[in-house]
């Protein structure tokens, strides 16, 4: 799956601001279903919380937690496959950086905890 992410007012080192994921997920996220990603150096994702997304179904995120610079963002009912976007708050850029890259993605399609 192709990923990207967009900084907000993040993008000033130490100002903490909304981050935009933007993927495809191929299939519908049923309850419990994650998707995991690798964020750049540059950030601090420590202090990330789960804002908002743009995927259609009657589900949506329910939390986003970091270990590392490994983001997992839940599932709480399903959600519908096709392209869209996950906005984190809480990410605050460590030093200035070209280019913002996810180094891997993992999406866990039928995850039914």
């Amino acid at each position: 799956a192709a990923a990207s992410i967009t900084l907000s007012t993040n993008s000033v080192v130490g100002a903490a601001g909304d981050t935009t994921l933007t993927l495809t997920i191929a299939s519908a996220l049923t309850n419990g279903g994650t998707i995991v990603f690798t964020m750049p150096p540059n950030l601090d994702v420590s202090g990330v919380a789960f804002k908002s997304e743009t995927f259609g179904g009657t589900g949506t995120i329910s939390t986003c937690t970091a270990a590392g610079q490994v983001i997992t963002c839940t599932a709480n009912e399903t959600m519908t496959a096709g392209t869209g976007t996950i906005v984190m708050s809480g990410i605050v850029a460590k030093y200035a950086a070209t280019g913002q890259t996810i180094t891997s993605l993992t999406v866990n399609y039928n995850n039914t905890k």
